[in-house]
């Protein structure tokens, strides 16, 4: 049987595109900007929104993200995912424009988390936002309500993600004291709320310590790395 494949776009192969801001600062594998912490190809491209974009929305910015967003798109990508959980924010808006699937962020597995732990445990979502994450754009659009219970730890208490990463005051990141502190963060929150059931990270700078997060708490830690594999998954089932 003959394989028909036709043309249209510049390039092909990578299912995943991935939408990274344009920041400055050391990657590790695991961070969503750095293309080894993925077993397939991605594609990335760069919007041009300004460090803490999230803290002033509008729709110039807006503009900006899908743009980017359709030039992944036209170059062959077959679904977007980003580097910014705060990008959920577009999330809806952003998936009716486009012609393929867009996942801004793995907030939008909240529900799903929810589901599976049950709602007698509490989701320990870690984020950049801090407290700003329960504004009603961020938690609507990811589809959190308040029939999912959660509580919220601070990447703002980590004195390593603000002077490397938001602030961008080093230009090296010691990153066993990153995960120390990322670790202590997580630890806090289940010495407060021992009914968490599972973490999830919002932030894309701290999937690297996922594992040491499972291993000191003992529970399962839900991440933008996972997302993007069950996406790419989706896009490519395994042959069996």
């Amino acid at each position: 049987m003959t394989k028909m494949i036709s043309g249209g776009t510049a390039f092909g192969g990578v299912p995943i595109g991935i939408l990274v801001l344009n920041a400055r600062y050391p990657l590790m594998p695991g961070n969503m900007a750095h293309a080894a912490s993925f077993d397939f190809p991605v594609r990335y491209k760069v919007v041009n929104l300004p460090t803490g974009w999230w803290q002033d929305l509008n729709e110039e910015k807006y503009q900006t993200f899908i743009r980017a967003a359709k030039e992944l798109q036209g170059e062959g990508v077959r679904a977007i995912t980003t580097g910014c959980g705060l990008f959920v924010v577009w999330q809806t808006r952003a998936a009716e424009e486009l012609d393929i699937p867009i996942c801004t962020s793995p907030l939008l597995m909240a529900p799903m988390i929810s589901k599976i732990i049950g709602r007698q445990k509490k989701l320990g979502i870690i984020t950049a936002a801090g407290r700003r994450l329960k504004e009603p754009h961020f938690l609507e659009t990811s589809g959190i309500d308040d029939t999912i219970p959660f509580v919220i730890g601070e990447l703002d208490t980590c004195s390593e993600f603000m002077d490397c990463i938001r602030l961008q005051r080093k230009s090296e990141m010691d990153a066993v004291r990153f995960r120390e502190q990322v670790v202590h963060i997580a630890e806090d929150m289940m010495a407060k709320e021992p009914a968490i059931g599972a973490f999830l990270l919002e932030c894309s700078d701290i999937p690297p310590f996922a594992a040491a997060i499972s291993e000191v708490t003992g529970l399962p830690v839900f991440d933008f790395v996972a997302l993007t594999n069950l996406l790419y998954r989706a896009l490519v089932p395994r042959m069996y």
